[in-house]
């Protein structure tokens, strides 16, 4: 199995610290504006990085965390808010009685079950 390629993302004022990492090779840089233009970068470096590793997995990683890094990218790619700490997803709690075109249920009618068929039911009358 090939090794992958990792890219890792760092934060940094005003923007991310990319470095790639493959075969022992590495390239970094920084770069100003969020996630997914620093992604955009990442793609550069690998292209170079591994010009003669062939076509080979590349992994994500913000802070040493593949999964933070899909969280925050999505987020972002998304327009989803997310905790800036941990990259998690922040989704946005609607109750249900302040949902827009909630209906809520009538008391009326919520308890009543349907009534069973009757046994001729199923016959023709006539």
């Amino acid at each position: 199995m090939q090794q992958p390629i990792y890219a890792d993302y760092t934060t940094a004022e005003n923007g991310w610290t990319v470095t790639v990492t493959c075969d022992g090779r590495q390239a970094g840089d920084r770069v100003e504006g969020g996630l997914v233009a620093a992604r955009d970068r990442a793609d550069t470096l690998v292209a170079t990085v591994a010009a003669t590793a062939g076509h080979r997995p590349v992994v994500h990683l913000l802070d040493g965390d593949a999964l933070v890094f899909t969280t925050a990218y999505l987020s972002e790619r998304l327009g989803i808010p997310a905790d800036a700490h941990t990259g998690s997803a922040v989704a946005p709690v609607v109750a249900a009685e302040s949902a827009p075109g909630a209906v809520e249920p009538d008391p009326a009618t919520a308890e009543q079950a349907p009534a069973p068929p009757t046994e001729d039911a199923g016959e023709p009358t006539g």
